[in-house]
This record gives C-alpha cells, structure tokens and sequence, in this order.
C-alpha cells in the first residue's frame, strides 16, 4: 500500500512556494508518490488573459517536479474537457489507487472555504486533508477549521507546517519577485516568451498579405493549418506552432542583398555561402526578422531557423515547422500521403524520412547538400536510436 498526495493547481507559472510545500508535505506524510495536477479549467476563478497555454503550464510544472523526490505530474485535469471538479478528480483517482492512502493538498485558505466546496462530504469520504499552515500566526484558525470539518462532515485532516516565505504566482505575473522562479522555469518563460503580449495572429496574417504573392501567401496559411494539426495530435503549443508557421516565409520573397544588408545589421554572421545556397538564406533572414520586428518569442524564431534544414536537437516546434512546411497540401511528389500519414503517429520518423529525401532530391539535381542538412539528419537518427535502446 502506498502513500499518495494530489497537489493542484493552475501553476500560472509554478515557482519556488510550490516546490517548497511539496517538499513539505512529502516529509510531513511520508509519501510515496507526490501527483503535481495542472488544472484545467477551474470552477472558482477565471484564468488571467495572459494565462500560457496548457501545454506551458504542464512543461513548467514538469520541471519544478525534477527538483521535488517522489514527485509525478499528473495530466487528469488538463485532459478533461469543461470546468474540473475537485471531487470528479479524487474519484478518479480512487479508481486508479484503489487499495492505496490518498491524501488532498489545499492551503490553509481553501480549508476554511472547503465545506463549501462541490461534493466536500464525498471528498473526504476518499481521501485524507493535508492542509498546509503557511504562517505561525494562522497555527490556531487552520486547527479551528480542521477541528469543524472533522466534527461537519468527517474529514481526516492532517496539518503539514509549511513555513516558508508567501509567495504568489500572481506577483509574478504582475512583474514582482522574478527571483521566486527556479531558473528552469525562468528560462522556459523566456524563451517561450511566455507573460507578456504577443502578437496577434490576425494582425500577422494581414502583415503576410501584404507582404508575400499570393502565392506565397496560400503556402502560408496551408502551413499554417497543418502545424496547428501537428500541434494538437504533439501536444505543442498551437498558438506558437501557428505564428511560427505565418512567419516562416516573411523573408522569402526578399532580395538577398536585401537580406545580407538586413542580417548586417542586426550583426548575424552567415555560416555559408549564399552564392551557393541563396534559398537558405531566408530562414536565416526569417528568424531574425520574427524576433526583432514581429515580436515573436525565440522559441518560434528558432523554429523558423530550422526549417529548411533542420538542425542538431530539435524541439518539437522544431519539427512540426519542418514537417508542416513539406506535406501542407498544396505541395505534390512521389510519397507524400505516406509522410503525412507518418508524421501524425511518428513525427522523428517523418523528419527523418523527409530530411533523406530531400537530401536525395538535391543530389539528383546535381548539386550538394547543405553539410548541416547531414548534421540535422545524424542528429536525428541518434536521437531516433537513443528512444528505442
């Protein structure tokens, strides 16, 4: 029989309280297993508008989850669809740990408020309270309420002193204490460009148009559409996968010297000739041109950088570019509903295969692969080969 606790919330962004409390309640309890549950939808507040994805939460949460012993990520909440009931999920739960100890994380906050919770008689039918006592002063209140619930309803609630500094994923959100973040956390917001204004993918598009031919432009937008596919079959974040897509082209149509002159002045130096791979450049020139004059956050640059050849370690991003821009359904050639087919059940293995077959295809004309297209597709296969050992 194991020990087991439910730690939820929206994580919005997940910081250093949590991982502490956790931490805490893995001592206090004796735990064996300690489930961190990104909510979905939450019945009692409204998310923030400049609330990340699921997905970020979720991959945030992971990381703080490295740095707590026992701890698991659980995906129960985010992965049912509508507003997510407390109750619905210990159920769940129970079912899943039928003969095991379950306790429910709250703060001492949330105590005081649970009986008036949905289902509160049901809840500690199944599982314990770990209530968590993050201020001294708060030792006889938590007690107090405690006490109510085990007399009201029959809860078992065990107190776990938790005495660290408060700390509020909303004062980061509001621009205060960065240093509450694990440095993880703190370089996936910011690569993502995650809690602050992001452009507006009707405002992009519109950009596009008047940019790009139209043909250009209905390339664009096929993209556009599969990678969002791509992201909801991957798991990725679709917004990203969507303005990475809009922005894949923006410097397609340049002029190279147009580009060179702009790569020059953002300082970018090129590591090829572009007299012999001028259809390289606008990746190059694209990636640059996202970053700095669409506001688009660097893991989209990044994926703009590697879509024509791909690159050594590739995000997922990565690679929902690289392939969305293949098998969109304008393009036609020998294969293609195969790699189509290919890429929404293994994704590095439609990588792989299109990076052989486009380095074939080049060959065939009697030129020469990009040496970094090697690289890309080594990688890959290490990669491929490292899943499966």
């Amino acid at each position: 029989m194991s020990r087991i606790a439910m730690f939820g919330g929206t994580f919005n962004p997940p910081h250093r309280g949590h991982v502490e409390a956790a931490r805490a309640c893995v001592r206090a309890l004796a735990l064996d297993c300690i489930l961190l549950m990104p909510a979905g939808i939450p019945p009692h507040k409204q998310l923030p508008a400049n609330t990340p994805s699921a997905v970020h939460r979720l991959r945030m949460t992971e990381l703080c989850a490295r740095e707590i012993e026992h701890a698991r990520v659980c995906t129960l909440e985010l992965e049912r669809e509508g507003k997510s009931y407390t109750a619905d999920t210990v159920r769940e739960l129970k079912k899943r740990f039928p003969d095991d100890t379950l306790w429910l994380v709250v703060g001492d906050d949330m105590l005081e408020s649970f009986a008036r919770w949905r289902e509160p008689e049901s809840i500690a039918a199944i599982c314990r309270l770990a209530a968590l006592q993050r201020k001294p002063e708060k030792e006889r209140d938590i007690e107090r309420a405690a006490q109510q619930l085990r007399l009201s309803i029959g809860a078992r609630v065990d107190i776990v002193k938790n005495p660290v500094l408060p700390l509020s994923s909303t004062q980061y959100r509001e621009g205060q204490n960065g240093e509450m973040l694990l440095e993880t956390v703190q370089r996936y917001i910011c690569h993502h460009g995650l809690y602050r204004p992001r452009p507006a993918l009707d405002e992009v598009r519109l950009r596009m148009g008047r940019i790009l031919s139209d043909r250009r432009l209905q390339h664009t937008l096929r993209v556009e559409q599969e990678a969002a596919e791509l992201a909801r079959i991957w798991k990725e974040d679709e917004y990203e996968a969507r303005l990475a897509a809009l922005l894949h082209d923006c410097a397609r149509e340049m002029p190279v010297e147009k580009q060179l002159n702009l790569l020059e002045k953002y300082g970018i130096i090129i590591q090829y000739d572009s007299k012999e791979y001028p259809q390289l450049l606008h990746a190059l020139t694209g990636s640059v041109l996202a970053l700095r004059e669409y506001g688009a956050p660097p893991s989209v640059a990044q994926a703009i950088r590697s879509h024509t050849l791909g690159s050594p370690g590739m995000s997922l991003l990565d690679k929902i570019l690289f392939i969305a821009d293949s098998i969109e359904p304008g393009r036609a050639y020998p294969g293609l509903e195969q790699l189509r087919e290919k890429a929404r059940r293994d994704l590095d293995s439609a990588v792989i295969d299109n990076m052989e077959q486009t380095c074939a295809y080049v060959c065939a004309q009697g030129k020469r692969p990009h040496p970094d297209a090697y690289l890309a597709l080594d990688a890959m296969k290490r990669e491929k080969n490292n899943e499966r050992a």
